[in-house]
């Protein structure tokens, strides 16, 4: 086994991957908190709280104070915030780890939350907004999920809206941290070179004083039954027809989602999924790429995945073609959709996309980030823990009736999206290029 795990008696998870052949270490505090735990009031706190941690703690009081001790051996740190977890990490020299552990366990046991920070963050954050609808390729994603899933927890997108950011308060950042951030919500990881008796004393240290309690508000259903409404006001430029969701936008390249809904993560069906989706898209000799790019020459990127929250999921390609060929280049995808429902994948093939799963494990898990990650996802999001060896025999064990049988389930035009960014303004093209399923 690659790792150890325990627990401490306030219900704070640990997990310590040692990796003695290398001379970094990585620090990571996972909290299973995200926009999937906001109503609509207050979506984009989870992120909003994720900037805010930074800007000043109980022995770092100013948002300089934190970057000067991390930057002072040269550490790389930062955060994330999806829709079902927040992540704080640091990586750096293994003789640094404890000063790494030491600010980041500050900034998220000891936040001060002042309110003049708190309204400058607005206008970052404001401005980060703006940087990702200025980013199609990015947005189109969020798109999908809106179109998907609409106005629900899953649905609503992470970083909030400009309106809800502007309204938080000093107050409801403290409410919502004192319900989220709490031991039993979080997991804690450190990958890489390490004494295993000195980090588990900081381990203690920095986490066991905290008070054992549950996390106070449950989360919400994924889905609301008013998951197809969009009116909020800063959607205006959204038009949604049917399952097409279109935002006008003048760009020289069309970028395009198409997809059905598919399987969460506690769902084994998820493993053909995952082998379909790399037939489909996965690398530059899957059909799709090899057909719209290569042969047509209509778009610069194509690519198939298989998104897997806990409780719903999606499979979905994306596409960024030219704009006068974006609806042939949704035609060909739709076929290609088609084709796998009518005629099992040849053996070399299915063998192809195995392997082609199996190399991109094995890279991804050569980065302490990469690793740190493995496990701490698998135990916030599915408690439990298997090695890449076990993900692996469940993927060889994907037959091409699997995969035909899955999609067969999933590939109806009925339940056929499609989030589009590009300069049109009639999508009745698109609609009848998806009507080939």
């Amino acid at each position: 086994m690659l790792y150890k795990q325990y627990t401490l008696a306030n219900g704070a998870r640990i997990i310590l991957a040692p990796r003695a052949n290398i001379k970094s270490a990585l620090f990571l505090v996972l909290v299973g908190t995200g926009s999937q735990n906001e109503d609509q009031r207050i979506n984009g706190i989870s992120h909003f709280l994720e900037h805010l941690f930074f800007k000043g703690s109980g022995r770092y009081p100013r948002a300089q104070d934190i970057s000067t001790a991390l930057d002072s051996f040269g550490a790389e740190y930062n955060a994330f915030t999806a829709k079902e977890y927040t992540g704080f990490y640091v990586h750096c020299a293994a003789m640094h780890l404890a000063k790494g552990m030491d600010v980041i366990a500050d900034m998220l046991r000891s936040p001060l939350f002042a309110a003049d920070e708190l309204e400058r963050e607005k206008g970052v954050i404001a401005e980060e907004i703006n940087m990702y609808q200025d980013t199609p390729s990015s947005y189109a994603a969020d798109l999908f999920e809106l179109l998907l899933w609409g106005n629900s927890p899953l649905g609503r997108l992470t970083i909030g809206t400009k309106r809800n950011v502007a309204s938080f308060t000093p107050a409801d950042l403290r409410r919502y941290y004192a319900q989220q951030y709490v031991p039993r919500n979080m997991v804690v990881v450190v990958a890489g070179h390490f004494r295993e008796e000195k980090v588990r004393q900081l381990i203690e240290e920095y986490f066991a004083a905290w008070p054992k309690q549950e996390v106070t508000d449950g989360a919400p259903s994924s889905v609301a039954a008013d998951h197809h409404s969009t009116t909020d006001q800063e959607f205006a430029d959204v038009q949604r027809t049917g399952t097409i969701l279109l935002h006008h936008k003048k760009t020289d390249q069309a970028h395009l989602i198409i997809g059905v809904p598919s399987y969460g993560l506690h769902d084994q069906r998820r493993f053909p999924a995952e082998v379909l989706a790399t037939v489909l898209g996965g690398g530059m000799s899957s059909r799709l790429f090899a057909d719209i790019r290569e042969k047509n020459g209509m778009a610069y990127y194509v690519g198939s995945f298989q998104q897997n929250y806990t409780q719903e999921g999606y499979l979905a390609t994306r596409i960024g073609a030219d704009v006068s060929k974006a609806v042939q280049a949704t035609a060909i995808t739709t076929k290609h959709y088609e084709e796998v429902k009518e005629k099992k994948i040849g053996s070399a093939e299915l063998k192809k996309a195995k392997d082609y799963l199996d190399g991109k494990l094995i890279l991804g898990l050569e980065s302490l980030s990469d690793i740190a990650s493995w496990y701490g996802m698998q135990e916030l999001l599915e408690h439990r823990i298997q090695e890449a060896q076990e993900f692996m025999r469940l993927i060889n064990a994907v037959s091409a009736d699997d995969v035909r049988e899955i999609a067969r389930d999933i590939f109806h035009a009925d339940r056929l999206y499609l989030a589009l960014i590009g300069p049109y303004t009639d999508m009745s093209d698109f609609e009848t290029a998806m009507k080939m399923l």
